[in-house]
């Protein structure tokens, strides 16, 4: 370079020394300085010619004094135009870069070379090449500058490659953004802080939008629910807050109004629309976007015509395969919100059912004193006051009833559980609900062409659930006016996280529920009906049944859209389907001692009275104390003890535990209104539910006994 700072700006070709006369101040000195003259020319002209590099001097004032080839080819100006040109160096710079320029030209008039100035060259077409240039000022006689000389290299591949890197990091940083918004993921509804995120790193990506949306697809591709940020209010919170699964029934016109956002999904491939037209179910003159993930679309929009390009396209569906990752941790959410949920249910309901077990326990005493007094009383009298008594006996029966149908929501009962075929008992269930529900509904079963698997049950009860759900369905289409009402019975076998299970589901186009009630439905007690239309106790004693033969009720309704309740019931294995029948009892002792253990004075009395008429011995006591001391005495003579378990002193539990070491032949019948089962009382033979009628105490002290 220090050769080329040296050389004026228009070295005179050697030719001119050998074709026109000089005169002897123009004549080289000696033929050596004509040798390295013709050396320095040479060497310039290999340096300016160079296709790399663009060479062009500039005077004083501005203007171009010489250009290379290169110079030509990268701004579209031919020599003679750049060398006319006014302001050569403005015209060729671009206008935000101009400064760098300018300094680096005053720092060359004041003899300071400049290197490594990157600036944009702009073409005569309009469009520019980045350049690196090298600034040198070029000295005349006495040292002063008399030109600047400027050396430029082509840069743009460069300088594309920096400006893709750094895009590629602006991207990555976005990225992470949204990923974090993921991870920061609590509850179903966050999803649309994710949707607003995704907005706004676009826009932050040069991606102008005026709407950023995601459509969520069902898994069969039938509907489709969308969440925006402009989305996020009560109103729309609730498909996210329900959306367990991606299995859901049609609840919109979403996939007939917009096709294609399923056609994207389907295939992966992404849908631009450059403009809507009157044919678009959405406004004309749009814009549209619609990028594929795993469960749906992401769709971006903006007025105005083409207003996404392909690489704003390409950003689109990227960050549409964020939200694949995005959806696996929502469905999580989802999952972990569904469980939680159950676990607050579960725990709620038991509450209710320790409550309702204490509560049952009196009325039981109680009802037991009544029925076994009015069946006393009927047995002394006739006439008129019997018929009186039947009906008190009648109402006492249906008191007793109803506390079994409450007791039945907190009893774990393995007895007469057996393998039991689900389909042919929701057969028989819908059969009966047709005779009852009658005109109010049209019922419908729809069963598998398959043999399913059987369930360990008691029939009877699986039976009870189906009716009541029936029943409960018919009340909530008669709530309302349905043009067609209608009460749909499936009978399926599905994969369930527990394993497999059967399904009945019972599906209504009635009223529906609101969150509220949806929350409150299994309660005792809780009813929306009049106080004549029911007891509150119909899907209490279902979610008791169901509860019991390890299943789960799942409930899915909104006001106005009708109600499907989905029972689950593990498979069991295969087990004889019918119980062993008992043989008939006698109801007539053979002056047996029996020892009762019982706190309630009224209750002794009345079993008492009872069983002395039918031929019994009876000793009565008040706790358990007092029975132990007795047993003690007089075992021999005891064929067998009644006992109560709650009692004060010593409990029956207590009693019990006492008497089967000392006692293990002696034969105990367990009379309680508590809810137990004979394996969790060693030493007990038989348990009988208070109240009992007359009968039904006489056949259990004849089982006992070994009565036939």
């Amino acid at each position: 370079m220090a050769a080329i700072r040296q050389i004026g700006y228009r070295w005179p070709h050697l030719s001119s020394w050998r074709n026109n006369p000089v005169s002897p101040a123009d004549t080289p000195p000696d033929p050596r300085a004509y040798q390295d003259l013709a050396q320095s020319e040479a060497r310039y002209r290999t340096l300016v010619e160079n296709p790399n590099f663009g060479v062009f001097l500039l005077g004083p004032s501005g203007g171009c004094l010489y250009v290379s080839a290169k110079i030509e080819e990268l701004t579209g100006y031919t020599a003679d135009e750049l060398y006319n040109m006014p302001r050569f160096g403005f015209r060729i710079t671009h206008p935000d870069d101009q400064a760098v320029g300018m300094r680096a030209y005053r720092r060359a008039l004041l003899g300071h070379a400049s290197q490594h100035q990157e600036f944009r060259l702009l073409h005569r077409d309009g469009s520019y090449r980045w350049t690196s240039a090298a600034c040198f000022p070029v000295r005349g006689d006495g040292g002063r500058v008399s030109s600047i000389q400027v050396v430029l290299q082509d840069i743009s591949e460069r300088k594309q490659a920096e400006e893709e890197l750094a895009r590629e990091r602006r991207i990555a940083d976005a990225e992470t953004v949204v990923r974090l918004r993921i991870a920061s993921m609590d509850h179903a509804r966050d999803l649309f802080g994710v949707v607003a995120a995704i907005g706004d790193q676009l826009s932050a990506l040069h991606v102008e939008h005026d709407s950023c949306t995601i459509q969520i697809i069902n898994s069969e591709g039938t509907d489709f629910i969308s969440c925006s940020r402009k989305d996020a209010g009560e109103s729309n919170l609730r498909p996210l807050e329900i959306l367990h699964s991606l299995s859901w029934e049609p609840a919109s016109d979403n996939v007939s109004r917009y096709p294609w956002v399923c056609d994207v999904w389907r295939t992966g491939r992404s849908s631009y629309v450059p403009c809507t037209d009157d044919t678009s179910p959405l406004p004309q003159g749009l814009s549209l976007v619609d990028a594929a993930f795993s469960h749906g679309t992401l769709a971006l929009n903006r007025l105005g015509v083409n207003a996404f390009d392909p690489a704003q396209i390409a950003l689109i569906e990227r960050f549409a395969r964020l939200l694949t990752e995005g959806f696996s941790r929502f469905f999580d959410i989802v999952e972990r919100d569904r469980l939680e949920g159950q676990l607050r249910q579960s725990q709620k309901m038991e509450a209710v059912g320790e409550m309702i077990a204490g509560v049952s326990h009196n009325f039981n005493n109680m009802l037991t004193m009544i029925l076994g007094n009015l069946e006393l009383a009927r047995s002394e009298t006739s006439g008129d006051a019997r018929e009186f008594i039947d009906d008190a006996l009648d109402a006492s029966t249906r008191a007793a009833d109803l506390i079994r149908e409450l007791m039945q929501f907190s009893r774990r009962d393995d007895k007469q559980m057996v393998s039991v075929d689900v389909v042919a008992i929701v057969r028989t269930a819908v059969r009966l609900c047709q005779r009852t529900i009658g005109e109010a509904a049209q019922l419908y079963l729809a069963e598998p062409g398959y043999v399913l698997p059987s369930v360990h049950g008691n029939a009877s009860l699986l039976q009870q659930i189906v009716v009541n759900l029936c029943l409960n369905a018919r009340d909530a289409i008669e709530a309302i006016d349905v043009a067609t009402p209608r009460i749909d019975v499936e009978v399926h076998d599905v994969v369930a996280d527990s394993g497999r299970c059967i399904r009945v589901r019972v599906r209504d186009n009635g009223s529906g529920m609101d969150d509220t009630t949806r929350e409150r439905v299994f309660e005792p007690f809780f009813t929306t009906k009049a106080a004549d239309k029911g007891t509150g106790l119909g899907l209490t004693t279902v979610y008791g049944i169901v509860r019991d033969h390890g299943g789960r009720i799942e409930i899915d309704s909104e006001p106005g859209s009708g109600t499907q309740f989905s029972v689950f019931l593990p498979v069991g294995e295969d087990q004889s389907a019918t119980p062993e029948l008992a043989s008939p009892r006698s109801l007539t002792g053979k002056g047996e001692t029996i020892l009762l253990v019982e706190d309630e004075a009224g209750i002794r009395h009345v079993l008492r009275v009872v069983l002395e008429r039918a031929g019994y011995c009876v000793i009565d006591v008040e706790d358990g104390e007092l029975a132990l001391q007795l047993m003690r005495d007089q075992a021999p003579a005891i064929s067998l003890v009644i006992l109560d378990l709650s009692m004060p002193k010593m409990s029956g539990v207590e009693l019990l535990q006492n008497l089967h070491p000392l006692f293990p032949d002696l034969r105990v019948l367990i009379f309680t209104g508590q809810n137990v089962d004979l394996e969790q009382l060693p030493g007990a033979s038989d348990i009988l539910t208070k109240p009992a009628h007359h009968h039904e105490l006489l056949e259990a002290v004849g089982r006992g006994l070994g009565h036939v």
